[in-house]
């Protein structure tokens, strides 16, 4: 999950280069946190390691809340290929009109191969965490929350983020999930 820069009010955090986020999914769901509100237009774009060629496009309105949003690969975009590194980008247009993005985040990810996680989505949020898969298992948690499963978000959300080393997230809400094209 990556946070905005200072440009979005909060201050920048250190990107560091040789982190790679894992997935074992072919079309993975990005995590984003926006501190401040924002109606702005945004895309995602996936790309091969080389730069060389786009695997996917999402374009989407961010809803005016500060939070969590989630972001899936679209259901025309090609599949990431295990083993293979991506390069996922967000840009965000504060100016409708604008050709260029106000702001941009980027982050790295790689699919990998795990043993068949487990059939209940809440034992499959802790395998992916256990496995420091936390594309997955964020994924498999905000799954979780969207059917109305058994669980206590706030509590499950809090012990995953502090897992990860993520707790400066741990009190940020889901506030939204683009649909899926």
């Amino acid at each position: 999950m990556v946070a905005p820069p200072e440009k979005m009010g909060v201050r920048a955090q250190q990107s560091d280069v040789d982190f790679i986020e894992q997935t074992t999914s072919d079309k993975p769901t990005f995590f984003v946190h926006l501190p401040r509100p924002t109606t702005s237009r945004a895309k995602l774009t996936v790309q091969n390691e080389k730069r060389t060629e786009q695997l996917d496009l999402v374009t989407f309105d961010l809803d005016a809340k500060s939070g969590i949003v989630a972001i899936p690969m679209s259901s025309q975009g090609k599949s990431l290929e295990v083993g293979q590194k991506y390069l996922w980008q967000m840009a965000i247009y504060c100016d409708s009109s604008a050709q260029t993005a106000s702001v941009t985040l980027s982050g790295w990810v790689e699919r990998v191969t795990t043993p068949t996680p487990p059939q209940d989505l809440q034992e499959r949020v802790s395998f992916y965490a256990e496995n420091g898969i936390w594309q997955d298992a964020m994924g498999s948690l905000v799954q979780l929350r969207q059917q109305g499963g058994e669980t206590d978000w706030a509590k499950d959300w809090t012990e995953l983020m502090d897992t990860a080393a993520l707790s400066q997230f741990r009190n940020a809400d889901l506030v939204q999930v683009v649909a899926a094209s």
